[in-house]
């Protein structure tokens, strides 16, 4: 069998590097790899927990919803406030048509624009919370406090 120079130098420089030359290397290179696998673990369980979070509140609000409607619905058992404010909110309907009663309806609706503005937002909450409108309610409410 006869000894090749080139392959026994390159066994032998490869014995060399990838032992105390490249080990150190790969190890370095092994490690940077684990630190970023376990860095993107990282970011999927935070953005797992943040979607959990986000459905966790969504159910809850949902479920609030449900209870309120519930509970209104129980609170309007045997009550015409809703039918009392349909009746109200209807006369002005009714009394414009005739000429005899036009000028006196006109004459209200002016007179509602010298009402102060809370009140007018307390007014409808308490109409359309009595028709089980929450989401409007709030959205007056939240009016109010943005001015």
């Amino acid at each position: 069998m006869k000894l090749n120079p080139l392959k026994a130098l390159g066994s032998l420089l490869g014995s060399v590097l990838s032992g105390p030359i490249l080990g150190p290397l790969g190890e370095l290179a092994k490690l940077f790899m684990e630190r970023n696998v376990a860095i993107a673990k990282g970011k999927i369980m935070v953005a797992e927990t943040e979607a959990k979070a986000k459905a966790m509140t969504i159910i809850k609000k949902a479920e609030s919803d449900a209870s309120w409607e519930q509970t209104q619905a129980e609170a309007s058992k045997g009550s015409w406030k809703d039918e009392y404010w349909t009746l109200v909110l209807s006369f002005p309907l009714f009394l414009i048509w005739p000429e005899a009663t036009r000028e006196w309806v006109l004459e209200g609706f002016l007179a509602l624009e010298t009402v102060p503005e809370w009140y007018l937002y307390f007014l409808g909450v308490a109409v359309l919370t009595s028709f089980g409108i929450k989401p409007t309610a709030q959205y007056f409410l939240s009016k109010k406090a943005g001015k």
